[in-house]
């Protein structure tokens, strides 16, 4: 159930930016997702469907992108993947 709060945020930032810039339309969000994110992007993708309509989101592909989890030493700095 997270990933509505989460969606309603980007969709936010998205409408926020794009408001700035006086974009009348969004064709694509990127967004980057760390692999250990318990975010399910089936769920986002659900979700956005629903809360674009009716914005200038409607309809705009989202894509996303899965990074790898790094984890740094505090004593050394030393980084593990």
């Amino acid at each position: 159930m997270h990933e509505l709060v989460v969606t309603e945020e980007v969709l936010r930032l998205v409408l926020d930016e794009t408001h700035k810039a006086g974009a009348r339309s969004v064709k694509a969000v990127n967004l980057v997702l760390g692999e250990l994110s318990p975010v399910v992007a089936d769920s986002v993708e659900f979700y956005w469907s629903f809360l674009t309509q009716g914005t200038i989101a409607e309809g705009a592909r989202l894509e996303f992108r899965r990074v790898p989890a790094v984890a740094r030493c505090r004593g050394c700095g030393e980084l593990y993947r």
